[in-house]
């Protein structure tokens, strides 16, 4: 049976993963993209509400999540090195938008609040979008 972690897996590496070193032309390096390494684009906020989220939306279960292949450095390097400045501004003005929406539907910092709470908050946001 195909799951649907492994069609965004085989699509994000087949197409995703080209194009993004495509884009870069080049600069990313497979460190810049390892869990871990410090982040490029993001600030240190910028980056735990984007791996909450991330996390929110594609845990892990059986199969690795979306901390476990990485997705924050790779959308922290799509930024850093693809980005127009017009792209990267309004990112970041979304992504504290978002910051702030989630924080004040769990009540608090939606990187302490707990996984149902979190998870309600950002299934309303996605709704009401």
């Amino acid at each position: 049976m195909i799951t649907r972690r492994a069609v965004i897996r085989n699509l994000v590496v087949t197409v995703g993963g080209g194009s993004l070193l495509s884009a870069c032309g080049g600069r990313v390096s497979l460190e810049t993209l390892a869990p871990g390494a410090p982040p490029r684009f993001y600030g240190e906020r910028e980056m735990a509400v984007l791996s909450r989220v991330s996390d929110l939306l594609l845990p892990r279960t059986e199969t690795p999540g979306a901390l476990d292949v990485g997705v924050p450095g790779i959308l922290d390097a799509l930024m850093a090195e693809w980005a127009s400045d017009e792209t990267r501004a309004e990112h970041r003005a979304t992504l504290a938008a978002l910051d702030a929406e989630l924080g004040a539907r769990v009540r608090g910092d939606l990187t302490e609040a707990d996984r149902s709470a979190a998870e309600a908050a950002l299934s309303a946001v996605d709704a009401e979008a």
